[in-house]
């Protein structure tokens, strides 16, 4: 009989069967009720399993294999009972071939039907419960589930499931807690899950992709066991290993993804052997699923992490890594997420110095470059150099340049305890003496060191360098300044440029470096990353307007202006030109440049003076003056509410400082500007500056107010910023300064003859005002 097929078989079989079978007022069924069943026909209950069948092959064309078998008419005489072991077997494992195939769609109404015709004929509820067992146990919390179970002989003396009476008692799904406390408690059954997904995607083979369900019930049980678990045992490990390297190496995105995921859980709760530690490490490193690669990756930095510092060789893992394109930019990335992944890159590391292998050399030369790490990380790195040096290598003498550049602080700590580092890299001494050199207390040991740099401009290339000369441009001897600004063509643009903006706007209060500015600014203006030409112009303007009597300050603006920079420099080439040479020698250069500048700029944006004055507004209180005098000039002449709320915030600001002074008591003019900026040095804030603002304004607003009405209409935009405008005069006007209150007072009076025809019109605007500022009524 073994070689005749099962279709064959079964027409054989026309014996009634024995004791399975008795007649019975009740019959075991899925879909009726026990009493109903008894009396449905083994024809009824055939049509009933074919139509689910039939269903189930346009779902899953594979199913149609057991078309000529389980669902072939001839089954309806199959009498199981009679039929010897050999025959039974092979029924078994065509049953559970199906059920497994059947698992995805278990919550269809076809397979539930399917099932109905195989509980009827094969009586697979008596034969096969651990094939129903695998089918169901991933719909556990189910209805479904529920109902199979009180179908089942659960209550065998010595059964495997009858644990699960209660739930057949009750006729309830399985509940979450009650799955993971027999999970834990009971190794058979938590083998029975590690199982599964072995058996799915073997049997399921290229389609295991629709094995959602299963690999999902997996994952989540095996973590939630291994949660509950205090001490995972080796058993545990045991049983689950077959499935977690499947798992691992599979080609299916769910259970490699499950896989990673237990892998990561698993090695947070026991120490795993330097054996299996070495195979799952190697496993995830060979894993094929390109959209798991950050996944993998991060499963590789828990393993490392869960190790605390004690490895075994992981050689053939790191050499493949050495060679797969994914690894380092997905290892950069979790490392620009905040990962720690130092614990990886240490193993590599050590592995790399004990192999002394050139493909895996190369390797951490690319990753120790890409990496960025903390102090602590790179001095715990610098160590391990430190404990396993090649003395002959040029590689390992590129690695310590390379960190020593990267981490400066970390290198030096490192070498005090490590001096053996220093025999291997003989221009460390020399590099450490120039460090000193330029950082030391003494001027003239600093302007050595520069000039040293500038002959040896190689040594420029090195961050420390950089970083270093940096700091010089804010040395405070002029001589250190001078050698300095040669260099800062070698220096990064967008750091340099701070510097040097920073340096002018010294070099203005500190009259001694003023004639440093030109060159300073020359720098600025023809570095690879142009500044903001609003920004330069603030910058200098301080310089423009010297004070009478100060032939430094007009000499430093003949040399600012001549500066070939300058001269090509859009509205600076236009002042130079008005300005021409006789008025450069001239005393009266200050007044010159306050004409140009309320004549010529009136086109600039005030939104960009505003954001320019802003970045250089720590620079002293120049900078604050400069942007409210440019600010004025720039304030578009149709006035509104939107496009002066920006500047009458500033001038807030700028009254309501208490370095606010009236020590000149002269009015801004093109004869008194540089004076009144001049006092800026002493870190004060003339008045005059936002006496011009206001002067400024009003002459733009031109608003008339009549007395027709007492109250006005403030909706109305040029009279709510009429009003606006004159109550921050008025808090002037209340000033304890005696000259600024005499000053603000004459403005006011001016304000409401321009404004106000009247008497009652000024009574009027008055009250609209103070009720607006409760202060003013008080």
């Amino acid at each position: 009989m073994a070689g005749t097929s099962l279709a064959e078989q079964l027409k054989k079989l026309a014996v009634p069967q024995t004791s399975i079978l008795v007649h019975s007022k009740k019959r075991a069924s899925l879909l009726f009720d026990p009493k109903e069943a008894a009396d449905i026909g083994r024809a009824r209950f055939y049509e009933i399993g074919l139509s689910g069948f039939e269903k189930l092959k346009n779902i899953y064309p594979r199913l149609a294999e057991f078309e000529k078998s389980l669902f072939d008419e001839t089954s309806l005489h199959l009498e199981r009972a009679v039929e010897d072991q050999q025959a039974n077997d092979k029924l078994d494992k065509l049953i559970n071939r199906f059920l497994i195939l059947l698992s995805p769609y278990l919550n269809l109404d076809p397979a539930h039907k399917a099932l109905e015709w195989l509980i009827c004929r094969f009586h697979i509820h008596q034969y096969n419960i651990d094939s129903i067992m695998a089918l169901m146990m991933p719909y556990y919390d189910t209805n479904i589930f529920a109902r199979m179970v009180q179908l089942l002989p659960l209550d065998r003396k010595g059964g495997k499931w009858i644990w699960m009476q209660p739930l057949k008692k009750e006729g309830i799904p399985m509940s979450k807690i009650f799955l993971l406390s027999r999970a834990s408690s009971d190794t058979s059954f938590f083998k029975f899950i590690c199982n599964l997904p072995l058996q799915g995607t073997q049997v399921h083979g290229e389609e295991s992709v629709r094995l959602t369900t299963l690999f999902a019930f997996y994952c989540t049980t095996v973590i939630g066991v291994l949660h509950q678990t205090p001490q995972v045992s080796e058993v545990q490990v045991s049983h689950l290993l077959p499935s977690l390297i499947a798992g691992l190496t599979s080609c299916h995105l769910d259970f490699a993804a499950s896989a990673f995921m237990i892998l990561g859980y698993l090695v947070t709760k026991i120490h795993l052997t330097a054996g299996i530690f070495s195979e799952l490490f190697y496993k995830v490193c060979k894993s094929d699923q390109s959209s798991l690669r950050c996944e993998a990756t991060l499963a590789l930095v828990v393993m490392s992490q869960s190790q605390g510092g004690h490895f075994p060789s992981l050689l053939p893992s790191f050499l493949h890594l050495a060679t797969s394109p994914w690894f380092l930019p997905a290892l950069a990335q979790l490392a620009c997420e905040g990962v720690v992944v130092y614990p990886l890159v240490a193993a590599m590391v050590t592995d790399c110095l004990t192999a002394d292998d050139a493909t895996l050399q190369e390797f951490v030369s690319q990753l120790l470059a890409e990496l960025a790490f903390n102090n602590d990380d790179a001095r715990e790195l610098l160590k391990l150099f430190a404990i396993k040096p090649l003395i002959n290598s040029e590689w390992y003498r590129d690695i310590l340049h390379q960190l020593e550049k990267s981490y400066p602080e970390a290198f030096d700590e490192t070498v005090k305890t490590h001096s053996k580092l220093l025999k291997l890299m003989p221009d460390y001494s020399a590099r450490n003496q120039l460090f000193q050199k330029l950082n030391h207390p003494q001027w003239p040991v600093r302007l050595e060191a520069i000039r040293h740099l500038k002959s040896h401009t190689k040594l420029l290339e090195e961050q420390w360098v950089q970083e270093t000369l940096l700091t010089r441009l804010a040395d405070e001897k002029k001589q250190v300044l001078v050698e300095a600004l040669d260099l800062v063509s070698h220096l990064s643009p967008a750091q340099s440029n701070d510097r040097l903006v920073s340096l002018i706007a010294r070099c203005w209060h500190k009259l001694k470096l003023h004639s440093l500015a030109p060159e300073a600014l020359s720098c600025l203006l023809t570095s690879e990353v142009q500044p903001d030409p609003t920004l330069v112009l603030l910058l200098i303007l301080p310089f423009l307007l010297p004070s009478d009597g100060r032939d430094v300050e007009v000499t430093t603006v003949t040399q600012i202006l001549e500066c070939p920079a300058v001269r090509e420099s859009g509205l600076l080439k236009s002042l130079h030109e008005e300005l021409g040479d006789e008025v450069m020698k001239s005393k009266s250069i200050s007044g010159k440049v306050f004409k140009f500048i309320q004549e010529r700029l009136d086109s600039m944006d005030l939104d960009n003076v505003l954001a320019a004055g802003k970045l250089l507004e720590s620079h002293g209180t120049v900078y604050q003056l400069m942007t409210l005098l440019m600010s004025a000039v720039v304030l578009p002449s149709k006035v509104s509410s939107d496009n002066i709320a920006p500047l009458l915030e500033g001038l807030a600001v700028y009254n309501s400082s208490s370095m606010i002074s009236s020590d000149i008591h002269e009015d801004l003019n093109e004869e008194t500007v540089g004076s009144i900026v001049s006092s800026c040095r002493e870190g004060k804030l003339p008045f005059q500056g936002s006496m011009y603002v206001f002067k400024q304004v009003m002459r733009k607003i031109k608003y008339s107010f009549s007395e027709k009405s007492s109250i006005f209409d403030v909706k109305e935009p040029r009279v709510a910023l009429t009003i606006n405008i004159l109550k921050l005069a008025i808090q002037m006007k209340m000033s304890k300064n005696k000259y600024i209150r005499k000053k603000y007072s004459s403005y006011c009076e001016k304000m409401f003859e321009k404004c106000c025809e009247t008497p009652e019109s000024q009574i009027h605007l008055l009250s609209n005002v103070a009720l607006g500022c409760p202060e003013i009524a008080a």
